[in-house]
């Protein structure tokens, strides 16, 4: 049995649990701003002075947070000498790679110095630079800490299957699962137009190569649909139900849980269209292969029709913190 036909089957038989939003967010960041150079602790001599700091690299930020994937990032630092040609010893640092380098700053020269970085885990990272013309007597100092946040885009594993906060089932098929918006099932009947609109980000996701849930705020998503009745009789339209599932890094184990509905009955006549709007929170045990379904029950002049509606799939990674 496979992923959609599972969902409806159990959907039917009201075999599913109620999906649980998670509680608001508990992490919080200190002392970092939402730009690069970020100066924290700073001192600028008279002509020795720092006068750019940059973090470089396949960065990304949400809010307060910089993310990054596993890479190499570049911290690059430029002193400026506008004084007389002098001998001078610049300590660079990020995170636990160290450099001392003492060179002769000529008269009103610049000196820009780079160091590399191996990002690897979520970690608090340490940025700092110092310019001195003695051993014990800083001429300019830029201190800063900042978060880093790691994207992990790996799927669920399958050894933290089963998910005690939802129904959990091993399908018999991997799905042929693919991102975007369609309807299911298939085929619909003639005249009834059911179009699904891509996610449109809430709180706690946001968008880079796929989408990625930040633990800063609870994660949510709107999803939205337009029917329009294109059939020759009058289009009664009752809500069924909605669901989240994932599927694991297998494909074929399975977590879902439904979602409360809320919407009353609609009628639409020849030719009108309705639009459904609901926000979607995903717990923190939703990441992965997403899957999210709205289903009604369609009826022309009184008989049923049709029983369906969009289906949602979309990459839903995370940010550890650390």
């Amino acid at each position: 049995m496979r992923h959609a036909e599972l969902l409806y089957q159990k959907l039917q038989k009201g075999e599913i649990r109620e999906l649980v939003p998670e509680p608001e967010i508990r992490y919080r960041i200190n002392n970092v701003r939402t730009k690069l150079p970020i100066f924290y602790k700073t001192k600028q001599g008279e002509t020795l002075k720092i006068t750019k700091a940059q973090l470089m690299g396949n960065i990304t930020q949400f809010k307060s947070v910089l993310i990054s994937k596993p890479a190499e990032l570049t911290y690059r630092v430029e002193y400026q000498n506008t004084g007389r040609t002098t001998k001078a010893t610049v300590y660079q640092q990020i995170g636990n790679v160290r450099n001392k380098v003492t060179l002769l700053f000529g008269a009103n020269a610049t000196y820009k110095f780079e160091q590399k970085y191996k990002f690897e885990k979520p970690e608090k990272l340490p940025l700092v630079a110092d310019i001195r013309h003695r051993r014990w007597r800083t001429e300019a100092h830029f201190e800063k800490v900042i978060t880093m946040g790691l994207a992990d885009d790996r799927p669920r594993p399958v050894n933290t299957y089963p998910e005690q906060r939802a129904s959990n089932e091993v399908l018999d098929l991997s799905p042929n699962w693919t991102e975007g918006a369609d309807v299911y099932p298939k085929p619909v009947p003639e005249g009834i137009v059911i179009s699904p609109r891509p996610p449109e980000l809430v709180s706690g996701v946001f968008k880079w190569d796929i989408y990625y849930r930040v633990p800063l705020e609870p994660a949510k998503v709107r999803l939205s649909y337009t029917v329009t009745n294109n059939t020759d009789r009058t289009l009664s339209i009752e809500e069924w139900n909605g669901m989240v599932s994932i599927l694991y890094e297998d494909q074929r184990h399975m977590s879902f849980a439904y979602l409360k509905g809320g919407y009353s009955p609609r009628t639409l006549g020849i030719g009108q269209s309705t639009t459904y709007t609901f926000e979607v929170p995903l717990p923190e045990w939703v990441y992965g292969y997403v899957t999210v379904t709205h289903a009604c029950k369609y009826y022309k002049d009184g008989m049923f029709a049709y029983g369906g509606g969009p289906i949602w799939n979309f990459r839903l990674g995370r940010v550890i913190l650390p």
